[in-house]
This record gives structure tokens, C-alpha cells and sequence, in this order.
């Protein structure tokens, strides 16, 4: 059983957090301790040697990346973010966070606290961002109630749909993200610039997921899973669909 403190200044926020923990994670939990003041949670917390933290972002006199900055490494704990914003999410991640969760609703937390318990049973210790990224990147993804981290080398494609990005994983799940594809595309870049192609203003393939390319005017690429894809006959950063057929071919 995991011991739990929750630190949020508002009371109300506090007791909805309880009261989903106690719904959802009853048997994995122990609840030690509730804070509504920041101040009063970094006198507590290195006597009470919590396992996981249910932590607010923006707090007065000290916001929760402020907490943790000052107890630096003295936790010998999982963090879960627990935010009504969605933009403090990758910052979050680079406190190693476990997880973020968005207010009010709290969706995802019951997956947060068993990804956390099933990480414990294999590998005895918490379990940090940086952890997960020992052999695999993550990075986080805004879905529409939670922020998920996605790992990157298990994303096949994305196709830019209308308003939203949809994201094809290799275990067939499909995420839905409202970041555009050219943020999106950035964001990949960082960790693998040389594994994904933008090779329609709407699509984005990861070259390993990559079956079949078939010349021709258009490029089409065929990925594992048997879907097809055309590039343009020129793509946006200005090289031609030729080109790209050399970039991708050259790389593999």
C-alpha cells in the first residue's frame, strides 16, 4: 500500500482528490496526510517519508515545482502533478514527474497510481520520468481529459485531422491531441531526427514502421499496418517528393 499525501491550497480540490482515491484506489492507498499550505507540507514531508505525492502546481508562496526544488532529492517519492492547467504539463515531466492529471475531473488517476504500484512490484523503488526513459523516450501528450506520455518509438504516424492531430500507435491504439502537427513534429525532432518524416503538410511516419515505398509522381508510402500514405508532389519545407524518397530510403 502506498503512502499518499496530497498538497493543494484549495480545501475543496483536496477532498475531490480524496474522495477519488478512496473511490477508485481504496485497497492500494494510505492517505497520511492532507495539506492546504505548501509552507506547512515542506516542514512535514521529510519526517513523514511519503511513497507518492499528490501535488498542485500553482500554490501561494510556494508553488509545488518550488517545493520540490527546495527539498531536492530528499523524497524518496512518486509525483502526480495534479493541475488545472494544462501548460505547466511538460515542465512537470522535467521535475520527473510520474504523472499530471488535470482538475476538476480527475480522470486518469486510477491508471496513474497502478502504473506506479505495477512499477514498485518489478522494480522495487519509485518510479520517475526517469525511469521510463532509460530504454524508451516519452514524451507527454495533451489528450482531451489527461496528459499522456506516449512512447516515441511506438508511434507509427500522425495525420493531421481538421482541429486535431490523430496519433497511430504501434499497439493500435489511436490518440487524439489537439497540438497541431507542425508543433507535434517538432517536438519528435528533438529526440529522433532522423527516425520521422513530414511527408505531407497532414502526415507525419516514423521510417521503422515503414513497409513499402512506391516511386512515382507522388511518393506513397505504405506503413506495417497496411495503411497507405501520399506525400505531395512538393513538400512544404520546399524538397520534392523524389527527394524525400531519397531522404527516407538513405536513412533506413
Amino acid at each position: 500500500m502506498l503512502k499518499t499525501i496530497i498538497i493543494d491550497d484549495e480545501k475543496h480540490a483536496t477532498e475531490r482528490i480524496e474522495r477519488a482515491l478512496q473511490k477508485t484506489c481504496q485497497s492500494q492507498v494510505e492517505i497520511i496526510a492532507i495539506f492546504n499550505s505548501s509552507v506547512e507540507a515542506l516542514k512535514a514531508l521529510p519526517t513523514l517519508r511519503p511513497d507518492l505525492l499528490f501535488l498542485d502546481v500553482q500554490m501561494p508562496i510556494i508553488t509545488g515545482f518550488e517545493l520540490l526544488k527546495i527539498l531536492n532529492g530528499q523524497l524518496n517519492a512518486s509525483v502526480i502533478f495534479v493541475s488545472g492547467y494544462q501548460e505547466y504539463a511538460i515542465k512537470a515531466f522535467q521535475f520527473n514527474a510520474t504523472d499530471y492529471i488535470l482538475k476538476p475531473d480527475l480522470q486518469g488517476i486510477a491508471q496513474a497510481v497502478q502504473r506506479i504500484i505495477d512499477h514498485r512490484q518489478i522494480y522495487e523503488q519509485p518510479l520517475p520520468l526517469s525511469a521510463l526513459i532509460d530504454q524508451v523516450i516519452h514524451i507527454p501528450i495533451s489528450l482531451k481529459h489527461e496528459i499522456h506520455l506516449v512512447a516515441v518509438d511506438q508511434i507509427m504516424y500522425c495525420i493531421a485531422n481538421n482541429t486535431v492531430t490523430n496519433i497511430y500507435l504501434d499497439n493500435k491504439k489511436v490518440l487524439e491531441t489537439t497540438e497541431n502537427l507542425g508543433k507535434l513534429a517538432e517536438r519528435l525532432n528533438i529526440y529522433h531526427s532522423e527516425q520521422f518524416f513530414r511527408i505531407h503538410n497532414s502526415y507525419i511516419v516514423q521510417r521503422k514502421f515503414i513497409e513499402s515505398i512506391q516511386k512515382g509522381e507522388n511518393v506513397e508510402v505504405k506503413m506495417r499496418n497496411n495503411y497507405h500514405l501520399k506525400s505531395g508532389k512538393t513538400e512544404k519545407r520546399g524538397f520534392s517528393a523524389l527527394d524525400l524518397l531519397q531522404r527516407i530510403t538513405l536513412s533506413i
